[in-house]
């Protein structure tokens, strides 16, 4: 029996006297262990994992029977035992410092060692984390590097000074399928070699199912649900986590086409340049009446440049033929694509206004809309930032359609989504589909939300569609 690591018992964290954003959770970790942590958004997880390091906001407040770490009872432990590598790495490394510098930092903090030894065990942890060629990346900024890249130089970083316990908080979430593998590989062999703990949170069940020895399902700051990872998703006993399984995307979950035999969309020959670089490259396909096309691909091959040029918001060369019909687009960054400044009722109603539609009707259409999206009248008073990410993927979905088009393209429309989140949109997005005879364009980097929803799948690499 591997000893335990970690052993928490009674943690609770709280913003303010009522409410608990972690309540009352206890678990271990092993010697070598892999844990998930799953949940949807708010469950809990990150809150569990940060006050494990002391890193709660100032108002954050942790109640704990117990904290023991190597057999010794601890506080919340700040230093080089236990790390941590966040969700987003562009916004944790500091973009006006080199990657030197910064993974220097690490060991000038915590090691007594010289300069050369220093580069030394740089250069062997970047070779463990698949940055083998040391030299070309320690002088450049993060800006500089591909998602993947700055992933492995924070796994290189948190593993610079041996930690027992590894924190890796949703560290795939913003990353295409296969770099999600490739740094997945990174933790597995890190966990092997070095033989630390690793403590994995994520709402992605089918990651914790492959990588994870012992898993944890939270939800509302519980630990709803413990044991064997493949125990658990073979034979779950909690609700919750039945609920989450079943609102996983699977090919049996794909609703009958409904797909004509007039063209309703046509790309022939597309390119799209930025100067002397091509990141569209001579793309033909038709959209049917109805049909469900998806375009899939990593990022970087080109299929939101082609979104973006089929409805004119960039230059391009070949010929992209609509035969009168409506297209309306669905952005991938619901947030980002939200004026922050004005309520939701402003938003819908914009695309009205430029159509010089009579206020009455503008009303009317709103109100309608919102009801189609699954919301109420409350959200139309509401901002960008007082609704969920559900929410906002709605609100999003309405504006698109507030002038009934007959094309949508979707790019990405929920791949930041919670599973069970993710399920309600592919489904509202199945009764849009109907309800207003849409043909879809679905643009996406996950086969089994793409095998789902698509009547036919295009596969892009290097600006190419490949079959």
């Amino acid at each position: 029996m591997k000893a335990n690591v970690l052993e928490i018992k009674n943690l609770s964290v709280a913003f303010d006297q009522k409410n608990r954003i972690v309540d009352g959770v206890s678990f271990f970790v092993r010697q070598a262990e892999i844990v998930g942590i799953v949940g949807e958004s708010g469950s809990g997880k990150t809150m569990t994992a940060l006050s494990l390091l002391g890193l709660l906001p100032e108002n954050g407040r942790i109640e704990m029977e117990s904290m023991i770490f190597d057999g010794q009872e601890r506080k919340p432990i700040k230093g080089k035992e236990i790390s941590i590598v966040f969700q987003e790495p562009m916004t944790s490394l500091n973009p006006v410092l080199t990657i030197e510098k910064q993974v220097s930092e690490i060991l000038i903090l915590h090691e007594n060692i010289s300069k050369q030894e220093i580069l030394r065990r740089i250069r062997k942890m970047f070779h463990h984390v698949g940055l083998d060629n040391t030299a070309e990346f320690l002088h450049k900024y993060p800006h500089e590097l591909s998602g993947g890249q700055r992933q492995r130089v924070m796994l290189a970083m948190a593993m610079i000074c041996k930690p027992r316990l590894l924190i890796a908080d949703e560290p795939t979430t913003a990353l295409d399928s296969s770099i999600q593998e490739q740094i997945l590989d990174v933790i597995q062999k890190l966990n092997q070699e070095f033989g630390v703990a690793v403590l994995l949170i994520s709402h992605d069940i089918n990651l914790v199912r492959r990588f994870c020895d012992y898993v944890l399902v939270m939800e509302n700051g519980k630990i709803v649900e413990n044991g064997d990872a493949k125990e658990v998703f073979h034979n779950p006993q909690s609700p919750y986590t039945k609920e989450l399984l079943k609102a996983l995307p699977s090919k049996e979950k794909r609703a009958e086409t409904t797909k004509g035999k007039e063209t309703v969309l046509e790309a022939e020959e597309l390119s799209v340049s930025y100067g002397t670089k091509t990141v569209v490259e001579r793309v033909s396909f038709t959209l049917k009446e109805g049909e469900v096309l998806g375009i899939m691909g990593n990022s970087g091959c080109g299929k939101s440049t082609l979104s973006q040029a089929l409805i004119g918001l960039l230059p391009s060369r070949g010929l992209v033929r609509t035969y009168h019909n409506r297209i309306g687009m669905v952005f991938q960054d619901p947030y980002g694509s939200l004026n922050p400044a004005k309520t939701v009722e402003w938003i819908l109603e914009e695309p009205l206004r430029i159509q010089k539609i009579k206020k009455e009707e503008r009303k009317k259409r709103v109100a309608e809309m919102i009801q189609e999206v699954g919301l109420t009248e409350d959200h139309l008073k509401r901002k960008a930032d007082r609704l969920s990410g559900g929410q906002r993927q709605r609100v999003a979905i309405a504006c698109a359609l507030m002038t009934y088009p007959e094309i949508l393209i979707l790019d990405e429309p929920v791949s930041a989504l919670d599973v069970s989140v993710q399920d309600k949109i592919c489904r509202l997005l199945e009764q849009c589909k109907r309800r207003f005879h849409l043909s879809y364009l679905f643009i996406s980097h996950d086969r089994e939300v793409m095998e789902m929803m698509c009547d036919r799948i295009l596969i892009m690499d290097d600006g190419k569609i490949l079959e």
